[in-house]
């Protein structure tokens, strides 16, 4: 199973824009004030050009072109393009660095919830998996069934019980504790052999609506 960052998924958009628990920072303009500095200058290089346009066509024959306005129009209008050029470099570049911040951060934070586990897998209340660390997608590989969705991957294994699936279901539901048993199989160059995996579910507390499940191999 490819291994997916929570970023990755534009489905989670949908789940950010309904969480009543995120607040969103506006480190940049916003998208309404930057489409109308885009827009402004847009209009302004059109007009510049269509004056353009009506001083070259509709000069007097016996008159020479007026070059002085050919050559100030010209330079607006370059000034107008530098300047959504550079506007543009300069957003990206925010967005990036902020992406990137935000990453790390979510990097940092990662580590910290594999301390005490094997592997994390964080599910919506809806029953869908929206982050999972490389061990869990390690783990999974061997799944009976394909699914980008580490959740279903969980459910669809042969190493859980339906009573056990039962059991994670109504936690989600009811925004409950549970633990259950994933029995893992797996093979190496000694045979195979199946290893006892204990899986604690607990609701997070903020932002609220998700879960995270935390896996500990038996010793």
């Amino acid at each position: 199973m490819k291994f997916n960052r929570f970023v990755d998924s534009r489905e989670n958009r949908e789940i950010i824009a309904n969480n009543r628990d995120f607040l969103k920072r506006e480190h940049i303009l916003s998208v309404t004030r930057i489409s109308l500095i885009f827009i402004t200058i847009f209009l302004i290089a059109i007009i510049l050009m269509v004056q353009l346009i009506h001083s070259i066509l509709y000069a007097p024959d016996a008159y020479e072109p007026p070059i002085d306005k050919v050559v100030l129009s010209l330079t607006l209008i370059t000034f107008c393009a530098l300047s959504v050029g550079l506007i543009a470099i300069y957003l990206i570049r925010q967005l990036k660095d902020t992406l990137h911040i935000t990453e790390f951060q979510s990097m940092l934070f990662a580590g910290c919830m594999q301390l005490e586990s094997d592997f994390c897998l964080i599910v919506h209340k809806e029953g869908r998996g929206v982050y999972c660390d490389y061990n869990f997608s390690r783990l999974m590989a061997l799944s009976p069934v394909f699914s980008k969705d580490p959740y279903v991957q969980l459910l669809a294994s042969e190493g859980i019980s339906k009573a056990d699936v039962k059991k994670i279901e109504k936690a989600l539901a009811s925004k409950g504790v549970a633990e259950v048993v994933l029995n893992h199989k797996s093979s190496n160059a000694k045979g195979a052999k199946t290893q006892k995996v204990t899986i604690s579910i607990e609701p997070i507390h903020r932002p609220d609506g998700f879960f995270l499940f935390k896996g500990h191999k038996a010793k």
